[in-house]
């Protein structure tokens, strides 16, 4: 076990999991390393035969009770997909009724969470991928400022300050221009921003897409799934937190046929599925942790759209530029807009967000002295 886990932080998914380095927000973090490492968690305990003994149990008459039916018939069946019939209903006889009943998802439990945590790593790829087409290393000026030395944050002032200087070519002053964000125009003032405009985009619909999943897998149908306040319910009233979910259910039958000499016989086993109840637990705590996370993604997404209006733009950089004396006036509207553009503020706030808002103000301060001098 030792090993394995060992094994498993050495694999390269894992390692960026870890990695101190950041060039993005806390949501975005909360997306692609913390949820996802709940999630690869939730695939070693479903992949692991130590947390359930027997994964399926099936009754069984007497005449195959002995020699070593019972383990082939509990394989046969585990492999072969068992079907859901309502234990208040009778099993239908037609072999075509049965097959439209059967269930196969319990086997690839670990294969479906593998893939929920690849989608939510996939906006980390899309961002790391594009910005690193652009001329900063945004890692490396997150680094310069969070060392607080008057060498490092010169290096940090003087990097963003290159960067805002590569603007010169006409770029747009009204919204975000996706299309700078298209044709890879680096230019505009707005290519940063424009992806990572994109990628919270797409990590909100990517959290309510996988919310929406796990209810209808869990069986909870209506308008309450948002806030699993049909899970809450249940629990309070009948003290389990699931419907009877015919994707997860704890009973299921088995049609084995067994041949003996010329004539084949079919029997109709009843199995206990205990590995569902540990999937269960899984998925609900999955529903509400996932609930979470989209209420950090859609307060997040609207507090990244207000931020990007003119005046509140203004406003941050005033803020900032506190610490600088003399006449601000008549030059912080041109030093927001036209000089440090969409892309520049969304630099300084990730240095504030990764490091503090001192450092932005003390990065910020040279290039608005540079930025007087040219004026």
């Amino acid at each position: 076990m030792g090993t394995l886990i060992k094994e498993l932080f050495k694999w390269p998914l894992v390692v960026r999991l870890r990695t101190p380095d950041n060039d993005d927000e806390h949501v975005d973090r909360l997306n692609h390393r913390v949820t996802v490492g709940l999630i690869l968690i939730a695939v070693f305990i479903t992949s692991t035969t130590s947390f359930v003994s027997n994964r399926i149990s099936c009754w069984l008459p007497t005449e195959l009770k002995h020699a070593s039916y019972p383990k082939y018939i509990e394989s046969y069946c585990w492999i072969s997909n068992t079907y859901y019939i309502h234990s208040s209903m009778t099993p239908p006889h037609s072999d075509e009724d049965r097959r439209r009943a059967q269930i196969g998802y319990y086997q690839w439990v670990p294969i479906l969470l593998l893939l929920m945590a690849l989608f939510f790593y996939a906006p980390r790829l899309f961002w790391r991928s594009f910005n690193a087409h652009c001329s900063i290393d945004i890692q490396n000026l997150i680094k310069k400022s969070q060392i607080s030395t008057n060498n490092s944050t010169k290096t940090a002032s003087k990097t963003l300050d290159y960067y805002c200087q590569t603007f010169k070519t006409k770029h747009s002053h009204s919204s975000i221009n996706i299309q700078a964000y298209i044709r890879r125009n680096k230019h505009r003032g707005n290519y940063l921003f424009s992806l990572y405009f994109l990628t919270r985009l797409m990590y909100l619909i990517n959290s309510i897409f996988q919310l929406f999943l796990l209810n209808a897998l869990l069986g909870h149908r209506g308008n309450a799934w948002f806030l699993d306040i049909d899970i809450m319910k249940s629990i309070f009233r009948y003290g389990n937190p699931l419907l009877d979910s015919p994707y997860f259910p704890r009973v299921t039958l088995c049609d084995v046929p067994i041949r003996e000499i010329a004539i084949i016989h079919r029997y109709t086993l009843q199995c206990a599925l205990p590995i569902n109840m540990l999937n269960e637990k899984i998925f609900v705590a999955l529903s509400f942790w996932f609930s979470y996370v989209i209420l950090h993604n859609i307060i997040s997404f609207i507090i990244l759209i207000i931020q990007q209006f003119k005046n509140q733009r203004i406003k941050y950089i005033e803020r900032l530029t506190t610490l600088i004396d003399g006449d601000k006036k008549d030059y912080i509207e041109d030093f927001t807009v036209d000089y440090l553009t969409y892309d520049g503020i969304f630099l300084l706030r990730l240095i504030s967000h990764n490091s503090s808002e001192l450092q932005a103000m003390e990065t910020i301060k040279t290039m608005f002295e540079n930025f007087k001098r040219r004026k």
